[in-house]
Formats: structure tokens, C-alpha cells, sequence
């Protein structure tokens, strides 16, 4: 089994969860609109828009950046998968090995250029070329010599006596192998969320539902590490003034607990402000 093969295995259909990260900043507009947002990416159908989601197990650091624009990506989405396809209208989920896979095509087109498309042969040689990623380790032995020991010579000479290819084509079939599984491994976890793409004056979106959507503060403290006095107050009175949707943990509680010292500090400080009015 080649390592694009491992990484389409499919996980079961049973109700389970997916997170959705972002940072307080888009946090605000989530709750502004009471709507998660959808986006085209690329590879997605023109008909289509998605919601970037990873499953709980491969929620790490690397993961969660990439999907909330933010290293803390301190807010986390749980989305319950099953209710939400339930609840919400065409509401699809799709591996995000989906997406990266329908680039092999340009790999495919080049090979089938010199096998006849001949699918047997296809298959041996992607094999192959399996085997020059994992000896390598994801580099490519023509551009990387210290990577092009007597074993991956053997596979290099092999592919390029048996169908009469240069090294120059072959170069360009090790180069696209490597950029899609590497895609592949990077983003493995990831998943999608898609809806028909709606007008621009109705985009389709998610709505906030509790049936389906609990919102956590993964990290009060780091959420707002680096951020304006004002965003902090504008994201904790958000929190407070939505609290239905979020989990009440001790992250939560900090966040309301900030809201009220706050507000007390604003108060203490008008009362001086009067007084020192008054009195001069």
C-alpha cells in the first residue's frame, strides 16, 4: 500500500465530533452573524463552498493554525457530524484527501502519455515511485544527490530503461508525486464540510445551533496573549452576551470573570472621575 492508499482509508460513519478553530477576533464575527462561514478552496467544485474541520485526533498545533489563521487558535467549534448533516440541508462531509487527489491527474496525464494508459502499468509505477519517496524521505534524488544511494539508483535506472523516459520526465514524475503526498501528510486529519454555494446576497453558511455546534475557549489566557484592551472587551462581552453556546468549563469562566473585573475597574474609575470633578 502506497502512502496516498493509507491516507484515503475512510473512518467509520458513527456520530462523532469535528473541530472548527479560530482566534476572538473571528469569534466576534461568528457571533455577530450567528453563522459559521463558508469558503471556496482550492480544488473545491465552483458549486461548492466548505468549512475546514479536523477530527479530534489530529488536532495539533501544525493542524489547528492552518485552520484558524492563528498559531493559539484559542476558540474551538465542536460539531457534532451526524446531527449537523441531519439539521442542516445538504450539508456533505469529505476527506480533505479528496481534494489534494484529483492533482494526480496532471501526474496521471503524464504517465499514461507513455504507458498507452495502460492501467496495470500505472499502478506498478506509481509503486515505484512510492518506493523513491519513502528511500529518500520525501526528497527528490536529482536534486538532492546525497539522497541517490545504490538502492534508488536501481529503481531510477529500472523506470527509465523499461519505458524509455529521460531523466528529465522522470524528475518531473518524482517532483509531483512528493508535492501530493506531502500535501497529503500535512493536512491528514483534515476534513470538509460542504453546502451548494449560494448568491452573493444569500452565501451559504452554517448556522449556530446548540444541536449541533458547542463553542470552547480551548485557552483564556492565550487567546488574548498580544491583543488590544479593546478586542479583549468586545470578545468577553461576545461570550457573555452568547452564552448559550458555549461550554461553562473553567476557560469560560475566566473569560466572564475578566468581563466583570472590567467592568468594575470602568465603574471604580468614572466614580473617581466624579469625584475629582466635585471636588475641584
Amino acid at each position: 500500500m502506497t502512502i496516498i492508499e493509507a491516507l484515503q482509508i475512510e473512518e467509520g460513519v458513527s456520530p462523532r465530533n469535528l473541530f472548527h478553530f479560530t482566534d476572538i477576533r473571528g469569534l466576534k464575527s461568528i457571533l455577530k452573524s450567528k453563522r459559521l462561514k463558508m469558503d471556496n478552496y482550492i480544488g473545491d467544485k465552483k458549486t461548492s463552498v466548505s468549512l475546514a474541520v479536523v477530527r479530534p485526533s489530529m488536532a495539533n498545533p501544525k493542524n489547528v493554525e492552518s485552520l484558524s489563521g492563528s498559531s493559539s487558535g484559542g476558540i474551538k467549534f465542536v460539531i457534532k457530524a451526524s446531527e449537523l448533516s441531519d439539521t442542516v440541508r445538504g450539508a456533505k462531509l469529505k476527506k480533505i484527501a479528496e481534494y489534494p487527489l484529483q492533482y494526480t491527474k496532471s501526474l496521471e496525464r503524464s504517465i499514461n502519455s507513455i504507458i498507452n494508459d495502460n492501467p496495470k502499468v500505472l499502478k506498478l509505477i506509481k509503486k515505484e515511485l512510492d518506493k523513491i519517496y519513502r528511500l529518500t524521505k520525501g526528497f527528490n534524488p536529482y536534486y538532492n544527490k546525497s539522497r541517490k544511494t545504490p538502492e534508488v539508483d536501481k529503481i531510477l535506472d529500472g523506470l527509465t530503461s523499461k519505458y524509455q523516459i529521460t531523466s528529465t520526465i522522470l524528475t518531473k514524475w518524482i517532483s509531483r508525486y512528493t508535492a501530493l503526498t506531502n500535501e497529503l501528510q500535512k493536512r491528514e486529519g483534515e476534513e470538509r464540510i460542504t453546502l451548494k454555494k449560494g448568491t452573493d446576497e444569500k452565501p451559504s453558511s452554517i448556522p449556530l445551533d446548540r444541536k449541533y455546534i458547542t463553542i470552547e475557549i480551548v485557552d483564556f489566557k492565550r487567546s488574548i496573549q498580544n491583543a488590544p484592551r479593546k478586542t479583549i472587551e468586545e470578545f468577553c462581552d461576545a461570550v457573555y452576551d452568547n452564552k448559550k453556546y458555549f461550554k461553562k468549563d473553567d476557560e469560560y469562566i475566566k473569560a466572564i470573570k475578566w468581563r466583570e473585573d472590567n467592568i468594575k475597574k470602568l465603574k471604580g474609575s468614572m466614580l473617581q472621575n466624579i469625584k475629582e470633578r466635585v471636588y475641584d
